[in-house]
């Protein structure tokens, strides 16, 4: 729940509890109690993910201090109904029987902003939440709270999370459940990856690894990013296998240029048509009015010039309406394929030296002999 209230901070009361309710099982339920499935009734781009088993708690662990929010120090001070509620809330969280129901009240504390100890800030957007719940789930955190012991609230600012992002992790830290969308597992990424909570991270590569065709330059680079090694060789493998399907589709046009230097770049790539290629590179250039040249040159220096026949390019490129207006482009080809061209033919002609010396000793000494019978 997102909090923008501009109440100071004493007016949030956290939840006082002994700092050994950080000593959480999680080594244990990481394997067993955080298990997530996705349901195959939903298409490969929307997903819901659910934890089983919530998390399990060390329930016997909690231990109210003092409870001095509610210690009355003055006898003509009356206990108000929210102090009452209050109360009755966490009793009712010590004292439950199972995971699942602590859960279930840990979620209406949050909804209801009630005992939150944690302040996340979004560019400036507060959202309040549970240190416990966070440090159940991040390495990262769990450390910092036990370093950083204190009965107040603890703000942190998070420099990279989007609001989407923050508001999609924490309702899976709380319920357990969250859709997973193209459109959103960037930001759900980027969150999980500064909060530093690996169970979000296992189960997008699950949702990456199961792809559609329009989705695999998507799935590369996020995989490339994150360092998602299961969805990247997936991805991977299937645009080795089409490589000319893919970068003919429409959303090859709307790549950003990392992404189509990264493809072309790759020397693992072999199943290539060249043609295709670099059709596909000028339709990109003309169609984002790419002008800056050395993004341009970088593209060019990409392309295998030796696969391509020199003599069909040079008519494709005369005729190629994309070119006829920009005569800057189809020069920095043509230098491009010359260039390709001459490089190839002195690799082709230095495998063959030996034939060749021999040829231009007796070409050097049949020129000394005219030349001796000339001047004779």
């Amino acid at each position: 729940m997102s909090s923008q209230r501009s109440s100071p901070l004493m007016l949030v009361r956290p939840f006082r509890v002994r700092l050994s309710i950080l000593d959480l099982r999680t080594s244990q339920s990481s394997n067993t109690n955080e298990t997530s499935t996705i349901s195959p009734s939903l298409s490969s781009s929307q997903r819901r993910s659910n934890i089983n088993n919530p998390l399990t708690l060390k329930l016997n662990e909690f231990l109210i201090e003092q409870n001095k929010y509610t210690t009355i120090k003055n006898d003509s001070i009356a206990i108000s109904d929210r102090d009452i509620n209050d109360r009755e809330i966490i009793q009712r969280f010590l004292h439950s029987n199972n995971e699942i129901e602590a859960r279930k009240i840990l979620v209406q504390m949050w909804k209801e902003s009630r005992f939150c100890d944690l302040m996340l800030v979004v560019d400036g957007s507060e959202y309040l939440a549970h240190r416990i719940v966070l440090a159940a789930f991040s390495p990262k955190y769990r450390t910092f709270f036990r370093e950083r012991r204190t009965d107040f609230v603890t703000r942190t600012h998070l420099r990279h999370t989007s609001h989407k992002g923050l508001q999609l992790v924490l309702n899976f830290l709380y319920t357990g459940e969250f859709t997973l969308t193209f459109r959103n597992v960037n930001d759900i990424l980027n969150c999980a990856k500064e909060l530093d909570i690996g169970k979000i991270f296992e189960i997008c590569e699950e949702f990456l690894s199961t792809f559609e065709k329009r989705h695999v330059f998507r799935v590369l680079e996020l995989s490339r990013h994150y360092g998602m090694k299961k969805s990247f060789y997936e991805s991977h493998y299937y645009l080795s296998k089409n490589f000319n399907q893919c970068i003919n589709m429409k959303n090859f046009l709307q790549l950003p240029y990392t992404t189509i230097s990264n493809i072309l770049a790759d020397e693992t790539i072999q199943n290539r048509d060249e043609t295709i290629v670099l059709s596909r590179i000028l339709n990109w250039i003309t169609s984002n009015h790419v002008e800056n040249s050395q993004i341009i040159m970088n593209l060019f220096k990409r392309i295998r010039w030796n696969k391509l026949d020199y003599e069909q390019q040079r008519e494709w490129l005369t005729a190629s309406h994309e070119l006829a207006e920009n005569s800057k482009l189809t020069a920095l080809i043509k230098e491009q394929m010359t260039f390709a061209y001459e490089k190839f033919n002195r690799r082709s002609s230095s495998t063959s030296k030996p034939i060749e010396q021999k040829l231009n000793l007796n070409g050097s000494g049949s020129r000394q002999t005219n030349r001796n019978r000339h001047r004779s």
